[in-house]
């Protein structure tokens, strides 16, 4: 009964921005804990899990922008000139 509550109260543009704010937290979560392993090994597991989830968030994105749901905003020259002098 609660999940037909959901759905009715919710269309599929607001349960996909909650997939995908779930997606980036779980992105997030393994990036920053993957960084303060002292394994090798093990960072190097997590880091194939965080591609994975990388990937996962990248179609979900791709999947939102096809539905119009998302849109990416292009870069101006100048924020991308900014950015390269920034991180050199």
């Amino acid at each position: 009964m609660m999940r037909q509550s959901y759905d009715a109260a919710t269309g599929e543009d607001a349960r996909l921005n909650d997939v995908l704010k779930s997606q980036d937290a779980i992105t997030s979560k393994y990036s920053t804990y993957g960084a303060q392993l002292s394994s090798p090994d093990i960072r190097h597991d997590m880091s194939l899990i965080l591609d994975d989830e990388r990937e996962i968030l990248s179609d979900l994105f791709g999947a939102m922008q096809r539905r119009g749901l998302k849109e990416s905003e292009r870069a101006r020259r100048d924020e991308i000139d900014e950015m390269a002098r920034r991180f050199k």
